[in-house]
């Protein structure tokens, strides 16, 4: 463990006085050039995408799947998909971890551990060798879409920071959204379903040998614990950093690393109600992977498309998101910093989820014209220009929440977005295990239509939050 100082060392300041690295001055992440700074949003957005593609990667082949292992029922191909968001679930501790060993390194051995499942999966010659490698692929995965949002966080200030999540915010709808396309294809190619696989672990593989190559460590406690390291070594023995003088025991650090973002979870309303919000949303995405299949499969009653074809049909999904991440930059990051500078001071964070509140009207208008234009005699066009409504509502939404807690919770709020991804995948393994029997036993019409329901009930959350977060932030324990 780091270097700590003893308790009656601090207490005898006059006999050993520390001197204290608490800044990193022209080093800190925020002042790197803005070329590397927008370089790494970038590149670090590639990374979780590499993790969302492989959650849906099995969407497209699922019949072979279902035919190699003699599958009699789709729940079991489901499982395929179910368990890796299950792995989510558990996936959130990496959030805590990066803040208590660095950004970096947790990235890094998360990807490779993650390659590795993904070979597992190529290979695997039974369903436990698979559904395995499924789970725990997702639950190292998970490492990705919870610690890069707060690592582009640690580079930003608060006036550029929406318009680098705007980037991030797309990507863990990205990833789904391309996966049942390249699935799709190489199902309709006859080069066989473990080459699904071999695509997934290259893509995961490049990512990993860049991350060693070229992504730094940006997370501050960190940073200034190795500046004390290094004044120490030079010679300056009395340097500390704030992190070395409330450093833990291992066994307190687990602790911490698995018990935060459930305290965090129970004791911070607005953190619950944003979760269960954005758990509702990230579980439809997966399960339009098997609605998508009753609108546009002639076998479940719905217009004729191979599967590549049909992965196609969830482009829209990207193309909405892109849209919603360039309104936000354009319009909700502008409205933000012109607040900032009318005031000389930081907006409160309820400004962040303004976009939340527009992104919630998208998500009903879709689920209503999507499932009452999804009969086969009406045009796919219209469903599939629906599914962009969808698309731009989820990213927003997520946007808006994530802009929020980083603005909420700062320095803890990798351990906020750990319990909220933990709720999201919840939502995102349970949902497709039930979608093929809603959807087959009342229809795309009324199953849409429920939905659309609890998405109207759910759109006041921001409204809600906009009214009454000053007074939760008030009483927060973590919130600044």
């Amino acid at each position: 463990m780091s270097f700590s100082i003893p308790k009656e060392s601090l207490d005898a300041e006059k006999q050993h006085p520390y001197i204290l690295i608490d800044s990193l001055g022209d080093k800190s992440p925020k002042l790197w050039p803005a070329w590397k700074r927008w370089s790494l949003t970038v590149f670090t957005g590639v990374i979780a995408i590499a993790s969302a593609f492989t959650s849906a990667c099995t969407t497209g082949i699922a019949e072979d799947i279902m035919a190699e292992f003699n599958f009699s029922d789709d729940i079991d191909a489901t499982l395929c998909l179910s368990l890796y968001m299950l792995g989510y679930v558990l996936g959130p501790i990496w959030g805590p971890a990066s803040e208590a060993f660095g950004r970096k390194y947790t990235l890094i051995s998360c990807l490779w551990i993650l390659t590795l499942f993904n070979i597992g999966d190529a290979l695997a010659h039974t369903p436990a060798a698979l559904y395995v490698c499924r789970f725990f692929a997702g639950f190292f995965g998970g490492c990705m879409i919870i610690v890069v949002g707060p690592l582009i966080g640690d580079m930003f200030t608060a006036k550029d920071k929406q318009l680098a999540l705007a980037i991030y915010a797309c990507c863990p709808y990205l990833g789904p959204s391309i996966a049942p396309i390249v699935s799709g294809f190489i199902h309709d190619s006859g080069v066989g379903w473990r080459w699904v696989f071999w695509v997934v672990t290259i893509f995961c593989a490049s990512c990993a040998l860049a991350a060693l190559v070229l992504l730094p460590e940006t997370y501050e406690p960190v940073l200034l614990t190795r500046e004390a390291k290094r004044r120490r070594k030079a010679g300056d023995s009395n340097c500390v950093a704030p992190k070395e003088l409330t450093s833990k025991g291992l066994a307190d650090t687990a602790s911490l690393i698995f018990s935060k973002p459930f305290i965090m979870l129970a004791r911070e309303p607005m953190l619950a109600a944003l979760s269960f919000y954005s758990s509702f949303v990230y579980g439809v995405q997966y399960l339009l992977f098997e609605a998508f299949q009753f609108v546009y499969s002639a076998e479940r009653g719905g217009h004729d498309m191979s599967n590549g074809v049909r992965g196609l049909t969830f482009l829209p999904l990207s193309i909405g998101s892109a849209l919603a991440a360039l309104v936000t930059a354009l319009f909700f990051n502008r409205r933000y910093v012109k607040k900032m500078e009318e005031t000389g001071e930081k907006p409160p964070p309820e400004i962040r989820l303004e976009g939340a509140c527009l992104g919630g009207v998208f998500g009903v208008v879709f689920f209503f014209w999507f499932g009452w234009t999804s009969y086969p005699w009406i045009s796919p066009w219209s469903p599939i220009v629906a599914s962009t409504l969808w698309g731009a509502a989820q990213c927003m939404v997520y946007l808006a929440q994530v802009s929020y807690i980083n603005d909420c919770y700062s320095i803890s709020a990798a351990s906020a977005l750990s319990g909220l991804v933990m709720c999201r995948s919840v939502f995102g393994a349970v949902f497709p295990l039930f979608a093929n029997k809603m959807y087959g036993s009342i229809g795309p019409r009324w199953a849409c239509t429920i939905l659309g329901v609890v998405q109207i009930i759910l759109a006041f959350v921001p409204w809600v939050l906009i009214w009454k977060g000053p007074a939760f932030r008030a009483r927060s324990k973590f919130g600044e």
